[in-house]
């Protein structure tokens, strides 16, 4: 008597299982991840933006030059880096796979920060309206040709 009602409940388990579609089970967020490096030295490049282009998703290199974007929706996307010193480099067509970790790397290529020259003029005003002292600068030339070196000869 138990073998066929566990039988039932097993056939009847079985088919019940087998109506819910496969693809609650599925993940439907992928991953990123990559190292990005000097296109000149070869050396990892930390504190690079990377960026999917569209999204608020994003991430930063580490020390080691490597970032992961995690729980990104499975579709194509454009990858954007940005870095003080290094041009942007941009790859298109990028595939998210549900489930999967996609590999994208980046070798940066140094660029020169160009800017214009800045000359900064000032002066002292002759009357320091805030100072309610006198006040005497003392060169170091005038301290060495002082007849006296130390205050035992002052005594």
């Amino acid at each position: 008597m138990f073998c066929t009602t566990f039988r039932k409940f097993a056939l009847l388990f079985a088919m019940a299982f087998s109506l819910v579609p496969l693809s609650l089970f599925a993940g439907t967020n992928g991953k990123v991840t990559g190292i990005v490096k000097d296109k000149e030295t070869g050396d990892a490049l930390p504190g690079v933006n990377i960026i999917l282009d569209g999204t608020t998703m994003g991430a930063a290199t580490n020390a080691q030059g490597e970032f992961t974007i995690i729980n990104v929706p499975a579709g194509v996307y454009t990858l954007s880096t940005s870095m003080i010193g290094y041009t942007k480099v941009t790859k298109q067509n990028v595939r998210i796979l549900p489930d999967f970790t996609t590999r994208v790397d980046f070798d940066l290529s140094p660029e020169s920060l160009g800017g214009e020259e800045v000359v900064i003029v000032a002066e002292r005003p002759l009357i320091q309206k805030d100072q309610t002292m006198t006040m005497t600068v003392t060169s170091s030339e005038e301290i060495k040709n002082l007849p006296v070196r130390g205050f035992q000869a002052a005594a």
